[in-house]
Formats: structure tokens, C-alpha cells, sequence
């Protein structure tokens, strides 16, 4: 590797970790609900903490694996293959970000049905 190519690297990689710093805190400010389950109300409690926490695990992953394609793109250079494979994880990185969001879509059509509350339950 030359110097442009680790400069490149290490210029693209402090930008997401600017925001894994605020998913690693979101971490800490989600609380695990003590109830019993109920009602509907309480169930969509506890199914909300979950869906939050498995939010936070899955976008950790996912600026993760945006690293990792971009490190392939940048190392690649006239490699077809590295380019496929850089093109693989970021396919990854964003079937990730749905599977992260699918929870709480989940939850919310969940709670317009038979939630006592709003659409967005969470």
C-alpha cells in the first residue's frame, strides 16, 4: 500500500466512528422495562426495549461493515475482484439497515391494530 491509499483510509474511516460513538451512549440510555405482561400496552413495552436494542446492535454492525466495504474500495484499486467484494459488504451493510428498521415497522403496525395508542408505539 502506498502513503495516498492509507491517507484515503484513514480519512474515510474517523467519519462513521463519529457516529458509532453515539450508538455506543444510546446504549446506555435505554432502559429495561420491570413489568409483567398484562395487557397489550405492557407487551409493546418490552417488545419496544427489545426492538431498540436490537436497533442499536444492528447499525453497529452495519457502520462496521460500510468500514470494512470501504476499505475493500479503497485498497482495490484495479481489482476486479476487490471491487466485487467491496460491492458485497456494502450490499450487506444495507440489508443490514433494513433488518434494523423491520422491528420497529413491525411493532408499529402491531400497535395500529391492537395497541390502545398512536401508530408510532414506540
Amino acid at each position: 500500500m502506498n502513503l495516498n491509499t492509507i491517507k484515503k483510509t484513514l480519512y474515510v474511516s474517523w467519519i462513521p466512528s463519529l457516529f458509532l460513538a453515539s450508538y455506543a451512549n444510546a446504549a446506555s440510555m435505554l432502559q429495561v422495562p420491570v413489568t409483567n405482561i398484562t395487557d397489550i400496552g405492557s407487551f409493546l413495552t418490552i417488545a419496544c426495549t427489545l426492538a431498540a436494542w436490537i436497533f442499536t446492535f444492528l447499525m453497529v454492525i452495519v457502520v462496521v461493515m460500510l468500514l470494512v466495504s470501504a476499505f475493500y474500495f479503497l485498497t482495490a484499486g484495479d481489482n476486479a475482484q476487490g471491487h466485487a467484494k467491496a460491492k458485497g459488504y456494502f450490499l450487506y451493510a444495507i440489508i443490514g439497515l433494513v433488518v434494523a428498521i423491520l422491528p420497529r415497522a413491525i411493532i408499529a403496525i402491531v400497535s395500529s391494530f391492537f395497541g390502545p395508542g398512536p401508530i408510532n408505539a414506540c
